[in-house]
């Protein structure tokens, strides 16, 4: 997929503010060719893979963490925004890379869970 602008031209700081709004609307190639570009995957503390989650892109968030981003780091706020995305299969990922769960976690947890079991009823 070609981008419409020449990437190449920007600042570092306007692409990893490109980067993040990408993630948030989940356009994986549209990630890709960014970072491809020079932005900074773990960008302000790993909210590149933060504003993935929030977006629900399972794709786009196994990319970013395969490529260096830390899905794991309890102060990115990936679990919250895992669970409030309605995403169970990225709560389960976080858990498969070795996120753990602590008792702060459980009631999103519990949440997330609760929603998908309702989900399955329908």
């Amino acid at each position: 997929m070609a981008l419409i602008l020449k990437i190449e031209k920007f600042s570092l700081s306007e692409l990893n503010k490109f980067l993040l709004k990408a993630c948030s609307s989940g356009r994986l190639e549209i990630v890709k060719e960014i970072v491809k570009a020079g932005a900074e995957i773990d960008h302000n503390k790993n909210l590149p893979i933060a504003k993935a989650c929030k977006s629900g892109s399972f794709e786009l968030v196994s990319w970013l963490h395969s490529n260096g981003a830390d899905l794991i780091d309890p102060k990115s706020k990936c679990f919250y925004y895992s669970c409030s995305s309605h995403n169970f299969g990225l709560v389960v990922l976080m858990t498969s890379y070795g996120y753990k769960l602590t008792k702060g976690h459980n009631e999103y947890y519990k949440n997330c869970v609760s929603v998908f079991t309702k989900l399955d009823k329908h």
